[in-house]
């Protein structure tokens, strides 16, 4: 499935790293493109090994999630001087937008879940913002069967 051409929105990037643990590091980096007719927000999240004798990391597995983004992002977007945008820009009262740390939150939850953004806001929310809570109470309810299916992103 192609999105033909994009442009990402540079104001939108987040990137969000873990610590070395077990002899890796986890990068998710997550941001809006535009697609032309509508923009799309994307969570691109890394697996990287160091390589020492290199000083660098080699990337051992990735994974790209992109999903509609809601009407409330697109009005922050197109609220910012020099964005770029497909539609005339609606300025006036937008509700408040998320700050770039709980948009990385959002796009981890995301990507790990494969919800939706609105199912993962909610998770988040009921996790009062802890990633592992609402990572564990996401198990818990998908384990009970308690998920509906139209929270998970088609594929």
């Amino acid at each position: 499935n192609e999105m033909g051409d994009t442009k990402h929105i540079s104001h939108s990037l987040c990137i969000d790293t873990s610590t070395l643990e077990d002899n890796f590091v986890t990068a998710v980096l997550t941001g809006v493109v535009d697609c032309q007719t509508e923009y799309r927000s994307f969570s691109r999240t890394f697996i990287l090994c160091p390589v020492p004798e290199t000083s660098s990391y080699l990337i051992t597995n990735d994974q790209l999630s992109v999903i509609r983004t809601d009407n409330d992002l697109v009005k922050k977007i197109e609220s910012v001087p020099g964005s770029s945008s497909t539609a005339p820009s609606t300025s006036g009262a937008a509700a408040p937008g998320y700050t770039p740390e709980q948009e990385a939150l959002i796009g981890r939850v995301g990507a790990d879940t494969k919800m939706t953004r609105e199912a993962c806001i909610q998770l988040l929310t009921a996790a009062q913002g802890d990633y592992n809570q609402a990572i564990a109470k996401f198990a818990e309810m998908k384990n009970a069967g308690q998920i509906p299916a139209n929270f998970f992103l088609s594929a």
